[in-house]
């Protein structure tokens, strides 16, 4: 999945602090290694229609499986999933695979899940939407063919990864050619 940490190198900073979207936006950088747009910025902008982003409260999860198709595949069914933990603030999960007229390919797979936080109270220069991850957001992985900034944040979940927030864990159950399982549920 990801480059082998000896070779490539990982390296300790700030990034994620500064730019909590990292390179998986272009409003967050252009020279990043992802150049489309979150699905929380498509559904706010109308350009996903609402049957395409699947609605839920954090105290409706129990155990829930959904599924999610690529945020860049045309005419795809749902493409987000929206869990709203209180009147500002929602997770939001994604799926996310490597398409050439968006992404630049650096050794590492963006053949995954993207799960992120959005709070409304924030602009978007304050990090209104800030990832989530199950490694270390700290530590970057070396991206191949970057300009300007060659660290990523390490924030793709594959088949088997998870994060837990607020009480709710966030898992990639199956991940597959055209879409992703995702299993939420309320974390021990």
């Amino acid at each position: 999945h990801q480059a082998d940490e000896t070779s490539k190198g990982r390296q300790s900073s700030l990034k994620h602090l500064q730019n909590p979207l990292g390179g998986w936006d272009i409003m967050s950088t252009q020279y990043g290694s992802s150049r489309t747009m979150t699905s929380w910025l498509r559904w706010v902008a109308g350009w996903l229609k609402d049957e395409q982003v699947l609605c839920a409260t954090k105290e409706a999860i129990t155990d829930n499986y959904y599924e999610l198709s690529p945020i860049n595949k045309l005419n795809a069914g749902v493409e987000s999933l929206v869990i709203k933990l209180n009147e500002s603030k929602v997770l939001v999960v994604e799926s996310r695979r490597f398409d050439p007229s968006f992404d630049i390919d650096t050794g590492n797979s963006k053949d995954g899940v993207l799960v992120y936080l959005v709070d409304a109270l924030l602009g978007t220069g304050e990090g209104n939407q800030r990832l989530l991850s199950p490694r270390d957001l700290s530590n970057y992985i070396y991206e191949e063919k970057l300009w300007w900034d060659w660290r990523e944040i390490d924030a793709i979940l594959f088949q088997g990864d998870s994060v837990v927030y607020e009480g709710l864990k966030i898992e990639v159950f199956y991940s597959g050619k055209d879409s992703d399982i995702v299993r939420v549920s309320k974390s021990n």
